[in-house]
């Protein structure tokens, strides 16, 4: 199709009177060819057709850039991973690589002998600091032995001189001498020794006892005594360590000794049983040390506790009661004054007792071998001899059993209901009480423990 018509903007030829112009973004309305512009139109931009120096420049641009595309097709340099995998390399790509790489190689400097020395020094200092940080226990330990030896030297002392006058030891020393040994075939004593053509010279050596202790241990305060009904512990304490015994009596003679503890200690513990309630006794505390030197100390006095019929609480005196056991013994509470006692009373038709009594067994088993503990269960009225002896053989248990067919200690300890445990000290005295089972060892323990 032929143009007819001429764009407005930059006069070139366009075949519709509204076609864009990509020269001027000019889009019409165009004027006919055979039709001139007139002065109210003038054209918005010149085209760079019309321009030569518009276009020179853009063929220098052209040129420009056709030649940097070339030089950058030609230009060696190292190619990337990517670019050795994806392109093949040419002979010529080849070989100018090679040449770039020997220019490389020829512009490196020599390493100097300077450096090569430095180099040198600095690997001997690393391997020596290394081989100093693997042997640093064995250097220190040698250098250690070093000071040590030189230490010894410098304070050495040469031995005295022993004494002429001294008459325990003989020591005797030959001396060189142009005299004949004395007669007697040329001994002296027993003790020394002679050469011959040697005179001898005999010396002694005092070796002196040492200080023998008199002085006897001094009693440190007074001695505190914890009395109960039928019992009393006495405790004190000395300024050195001795043995350990206390006299007493209702009067100050001291008839009666108790059982002396051969055991070197400071703080002395005496346990005497048998005493009679409501009571003044006299007494003194006797200790001994390791020389010999005899301590008595008195006169102190103590009276026993008074017997009352009031039912036990905590921090009373346990009532004290004898009973025959399933062996066919007879024991009483307070042939166990000294020790901690656990005072269990159950029956044989009593569930939750049976439940707890392995828990009591375990706490026994620990602690029966001590002599500090002991562990008493006494069985009511209601209870069948027969079926408590088949009970506890059948089960094994070993604790003592006391049997009390008419409930007087039942009363006396105005049991309500089983089972409950006492826990009493030393001295017979309530500490804890457990009403209801025990449901495991650990809560025997825990109460045995709290006091």
């Amino acid at each position: 199709m032929k143009d007819t018509f001429k764009c407005k903007g930059c006069g070139a030829p366009r075949q519709y009177i509204t076609q864009f112009c990509p020269e001027c973004y000019s889009t019409g309305p165009h004027d006919p060819i055979d039709k001139k512009p007139t002065r109210t139109q003038p054209a918005k931009h010149k085209s760079t057709h019309d321009d030569p120096w518009l276009s020179n420049t853009r063929a220098e641009e052209k040129s420009a850039v056709k030649k940097r595309k070339e030089t950058r097709e030609t230009e060696v340099r190292p190619r990337t991973f990517k670019e050795r995998q994806s392109t093949s390399e040419t002979d010529d790509n080849r070989e100018m690589r090679s040449l770039w790489a020997n220019e490389k190689k020829s512009n490196r400097k020599p390493i100097s002998k300077k450096t090569w020395k430095y180099a040198a020094i600095g690997g001997v200092v690393v391997i020596a600091i290394a081989v100093i940080a693997l042997n640093f226990g064995t250097i220190t330990q040698q250098l250690t032995n070093a000071l040590n030896r030189v230490s010894a030297v410098f304070a050495y002392q040469p031995p005295a001189v022993p004494s002429a006058a001294s008459t325990n030891t003989t020591e005797t020393k030959p001396v060189t001498s142009n005299t004949q040994t004395p007669s007697n075939n040329g001994t002296a004593n027993t003790n020394t020794q002679t050469a011959s053509n040697n005179s001898t010279v005999t010396t002694t050596i005092n070796n002196p006892e040492p200080a023998k202790d008199t002085k006897k241990p001094v009693l440190e305060g007074k001695p505190q005594p914890l009395p109960s009904d039928t019992a009393v512990t006495i405790t004190w304490k000395t300024d050195e360590k001795a043995t350990s015994q206390v006299r007493y009596g209702t009067d100050i003679s001291y008839p009666f000794p108790s059982s002396e503890i051969n055991k070197m200690e400071l703080t002395h513990s005496i346990f005497i049983n048998g005493l009679t309630p409501d009571t003044t006794y006299h007494f003194q505390v006797i200790s001994i040390d390791g020389a010999g030197n005899k301590m008595e100390e008195g006169d102190y006095t103590f009276r026993t506790e008074a017997v009352t019929d009031e039912s036990p609480y905590i921090g009373s005196r346990s009532p004290n009661f004898t009973l025959s056991t399933l062996d066919g013994k007879t024991v009483s509470l307070s042939d166990f004054r000294g020790k901690k006692v656990i005072l269990n009373f159950w029956a044989s038709w009593c569930s939750p007792c049976k439940i707890e009594l392995p828990h009591l067994q375990a706490t026994w088993d620990k602690h029966k071998d001590s002599g500090e503990i002991m562990f008493l269960t006494v069985a009511g009225s209601q209870s069948d001899e027969d079926i408590i002896r088949s009970y506890i053989q059948d089960n094994n248990y070993n604790f003592t059993v006391c049997l009390d067919p008419g409930d007087s200690v039942f009363n006396k300890y105005s049991i309500n209901s089983i089972p409950i445990t006492y826990f009493l000290d030393k001295n017979g005295v309530i500490r804890r009480v457990q009403q209801g089972m025990f449901t495991s060892p650990g809560e025997v323990e825990f109460n045995l423990n709290s006091y």
